[in-house]
């Protein structure tokens, strides 16, 4: 016997048209299978809508807060740890990947003169430009090259203040969240 749509019938918030609870009624009156069915959901229903909802032991949204934060953070963890390492896999596979290259490509000669070649030019340049900054000097009345330091010491000097300054702040206050921000 089909007890599809009694089964459906019997979980039926709403009131069923006549013509089906008149089926309804009669199949149960010949199933016990749908009857015991029925007699149990009632049971149930009975049970949902008079028990007391529970309440939470006192302290409990302090204690959830609390362990919310702390999962927070520990999510917080793992996503930078995740990063880090896919960063540093992503670097040594593409190290790894270039060192293979330069092995099938060329010799341990070749990339050593190589190397050395490299080096040598960008001291070269370096030599270059800090003869060129000297000669700069040279030609600069004194007053322009003291300004020139007095401007560069005071935006150093104005970076370390805001750095002590945020330094003191997040030490004293702790960072904001982006949930506290909003």
């Amino acid at each position: 016997m089909n007890h599809q749509p009694f089964n459906s019938w019997l979980y039926e918030d709403t009131p069923l048209p006549a013509a089906q609870a008149e089926e309804l009624r009669q199949h149960l009156q010949t199933c016990p299978d749908c009857r015991r069915q029925q007699e149990a959901w009632l049971n149930v229903r009975h049970m949902l809508r008079t028990t007391e909802a529970a309440r939470p032991q006192p302290g409990f949204s302090n204690r959830w807060q609390a362990g919310l934060e702390a999962r927070r953070l520990r999510q917080q963890r793992r996503q930078v740890r995740i990063t880090i390492l896919a960063l540093a896999g992503a670097v040594l596979l593409v190290l790894l990947g270039l060192l293979i290259y330069f092995a099938l490509t060329s010799s341990f000669a070749d990339l050593f003169a190589s190397m050395i070649g490299t080096s040598t030019q960008v001291a070269v340049g370096l030599v270059q430009i800090g003869e060129f900054f000297q000669s700069l000097l040279r030609f600069l009345p004194p007053e322009v090259t003291a300004a020139a330091w007095f401007i560069i010491a005071s935006w150093i000097c104005s970076l370390c203040l805001a750095w002590v300054l945020s330094v003191w702040r997040i030490s004293r206050k702790g960072v904001s969240s982006h949930e506290e921000l909003h």
